[in-house]
């Protein structure tokens, strides 16, 4: 390619990637805010109508627990009066409430039992509208319908649940039906209210029956882009309640590939989950979807391509210009460099001659500029070239002349060192016939030494085993143990970890629960097991995977009801009741409850044979101390254990620690003893967390000196 073309081409790449990348980076910001805006617009659209939902659901909840709350004080005042009739005031209850939420279609009040007398198994009416008034009926009071055996009743109050237990929820919904409803068919749920005694006894429940086709009104207003849809899901029954197309109503969402790219089973409530370029039957969507407390998923599908319309003028515009620009400068360029360009085709064809031997040849071109000073440079370079080139044939010639002589002197060298090679071999035989005599010598010695080095390789390979085997086994524990990085996540943590062999029988152990919540709860926990090495080891991997499986599985967070559990896991796991095996672990276990509002952290702390020390900046230094019982062995009594709490701030210090510290001896065989162990952290307790776990380090070498540690040794500094 010629050279005004390669320029050509190079100033209109520069410009074309100059200018392209200033358009193409200005049509991304603008790209970018219409985004930005259009999901702005779509959010506010979900929020508002979520809302919306969620009101209307909140009313159905709150209809449901008024009315659970008049069936308890109806019994209650004809446990006052026993002769008080209240099937009259309930029926007149029931006409009120009806009467005042059109809303509902019907509503009961069902008792357990024999609550009302031995002779009254059933009590329960039921309020519905029928033709636009409220009618009330017993006729559900019959052993024919047994409203005790219901789906509606059954999923409040199952039939083994006993009389009283814990409230975990009082309020329950029915999987959503459909049923007639003037003629048509509509989509109904059941909320279901449990009732309680003055002495918190299971009393019955309140049930309310809806229609979602208030919901439907509402989302039928719902307006994004002519192809973008709306729909609302159940999320237990993955069945869906709202629909444009009506044969979709009551279908699993899971079978219609238009929800293929949603997943509703592991939702948080009120939580916005957005799903950005879904492909919906060769279209793209972006969905936005969140699930209320009623279980309801609304879902809104919006049209990407008709969404971001307004983007596909803004690229034709960008386009258009940026190909009129190039042709443009491309013309401009192509005239100057032409005229340009012209004084150097000559001197390229000068330059070719001189390259063939024509060392005669000069450039005759005369002017003032770049051009004119690039051809006298180039005669006077060929000038030069010329007479060098004369000198180099009178320097051949005389070259010749002393390669000749050079070669002759290296015959007769040659042949002198021949000679001197002859006396060397002569040499070389001699030295052979004495080193075969010594070969044999050695020979004998070698055959002992191999015989000793083969032992020495079996009993180094066999111990070479054992150590790859613990250094694994240290490899495992470390994974197992959480790291400082994600400790740290927590708190501003720091710790002193030492075990006396490779693997160890201390342990540090951390879990979490309800971390999206108001209250966050994270357990932390330290423990020495039952000896060191590899026994304790061992002890620490059960004791860690026994805290997960209370913590995870069990549910429990009471940190002494914990211990309680742990001891017994101990003892059942180890076969301690059948066997006389005694092994176990003291432990100090921390429960930190964090209210995200108030920012107010309360411990609560319980410990087998283990203490902790509390910093606190208003009460000052503070010691825990631990129940006198440790974790696994054989008991002659049942064991509990006590709780201790306290109110944490910003800047409070915890100390935890095993007893490997303190029961460290000297060169003089005395021990640290934890009188000592106090006084230390009292006197560093203002320092940072890392300047205070360098002192701890440094005391305890300086204080060890040359002794041998007698155990595993952990320290935790944890600051608030």
């Amino acid at each position: 390619m010629k050279l005004k073309f390669r320029i050509i081409l190079y100033v209109l790449t520069l410009m074309f990637v100059a200018f392209s990348t200033s358009v193409f980076f200005n049509w991304l910001i603008l790209t970018e805010e219409i985004k930005i805006l259009r999901n702005e617009q779509v959010e506010n659209t979900f929020y508002n109508y979520f809302n919306n939902i969620n009101k209307i659901t909140e009313q159905m909840q709150y209809n449901a627990a008024s009315v659970a709350r008049a069936g308890e004080m109806f019994y209650s005042l004809h446990q006052q009066n026993n002769n008080l009739l209240v099937e009259t005031d309930l029926s007149l209850f029931l006409q009120k409430t009806l009467t005042k939420n059109s809303n509902i279609l019907g509503t009961g009040i069902w008792y357990e039992p024999y609550k009302f007398g031995e002779s009254k198994k059933y009590l329960g009416p039921y309020a519905f509208w029928q033709n636009d008034s409220v009618a009330v009926t017993w006729e559900y009071n019959l052993p024919s319908y047994d409203y005790l055996s219901q789906d509606w009743y059954t999923i409040a109050i199952p039939k083994k649940t006993d009389s009283i237990e814990t409230r975990k929820t009082d309020f329950f919904v029915t999987p959503p039906y459909m049923d007639k409803l003037d003629n048509k068919n509509v989509i109904f749920i059941t909320l279901s209210h449990r009732m309680y005694d003055s002495e918190n006894a299971m009393l019955g429940i309140s049930s309310t029956d809806w229609s979602i086709e208030v919901l439907d009104n509402l989302l039928s207003e719902i307006y994004i882009t002519p192809n973008s849809f709306v729909t609302m899901i159940d999320q237990k029954t993955g069945n869906i309640l709202y629909d444009a197309k009506v044969e979709n109503l009551m279908q699993n969402y899971k079978k219609n590939n238009f929800y293929k790219n949603i997943n509703i089973d592991t939702l948080k409530i009120n939580t916005l989950n957005i799903v950005k370029d879904a492909k919906i039957e060769d279209e793209e969507f972006d969905i936005y979807y969140s699930v209320n407390n009623l279980g309801f998923v609304f879902v809104i599908a919006v049209n990407r391509k008709e969404a971001y319309s307004v983007l596909n003028k803004v690229n034709k515009i960008n386009v258009f210009v940026v190909s009129v620009t190039l042709f443009l400068t491309a013309l401009f360029l192509y005239l100057m460099i032409t005229r340009i360009m012209l004084p150097f085709e000559h001197f390229i064809k000068i330059v070719k001659r001189f390259a063939n031997f024509e060392l005669d040849v000069r450039a005759k071109i005369k002017r003032n500029d770049e051009v004119g000073r690039l051809a006298k440079t180039f005669n006077d370079m060929a000038d030069t070239m010329q007479k060098y080139s004369e000198t180099m044939e009178e320097y051949n010639k005389n070259l010749e002349q002393k390669v000749e002589a050079r070669t002759q002197e290296i015959r007769e060298k040659n042949e002198e060192l021949l000679q001197q090679h002859e006396e060397l071999q002569t040499q070389s035989e001699e030295l052979i016939t004495l080193t075969e005599s010594l070969s044999t010598t050695n020979q004998h010695l070698n055959e002992q030494n191999d015989e000793l080095e083969s032992q020495k390789i079996i009993i180094e390979q066999h111990n070479k085993s054992i150590i790859s085997s613990i250094n694994y086994a240290r490899t495992i524990q470390d994974m197992l143990l959480p790291t400082k990085e994600y400790l740290q996540t927590f708190f501003d943590i720091d710790i002193f970890y030492l075990p006396k062999d490779i693997v160890s029988g201390d342990f540090y152990w951390l879990a979490t629960k309800n971390l999206d919540t108001e209250v966050q709860t994270i357990f932390f926990a330290i423990a020495d097991c039952t000896g060191h090495g590899v026994p304790g080891a061992f002890m620490s991997l059960i004791g860690g995977k026994i805290l997960d499986y209370l913590i995870y599985q069990k549910n429990e967070e009471n940190p002494s009801d914990i211990l309680y559990l742990l001891d017994k896991e101990i003892i059942n796991t180890l076969h301690q009741n059948k066997t006389t095996n005694s092994d176990g672990m003291d432990i100090g276990l921390c429960k930190f409850e964090k209210n995200t509002n108030t920012q107010n952290i309360k411990l609560t702390f319980a410990g087998a044979k283990n203490n902790i020390y509390i910093y606190s900046q208003s009460n000052g230094f503070i010691v825990f101390k631990g129940d006198r019982k440790n974790i696994g062995g054989q008991k002659e009594n049942e064991i509990k254990f006590i709780n201790n709490e306290i109110i944490l701030q910003q800047g409070d210090i915890i100390y935890l620690a095993t007893d490997g510290f303190t029961d460290q001896c000297n060169d003089d065989r005395k021990n640290y003893y934890k009188t000592n162990f106090i006084k230390l952290l009292q006197k560093i307790s203002i320092l940072s967390v890392y300047q205070q776990m360098n002192i701890i380090r440094e005391e305890f070498f300086k204080y060890k000196q040359n002794a041998e540690q007698r155990d595993d040794v952990t320290v935790i500094v944890l600051k608030i």
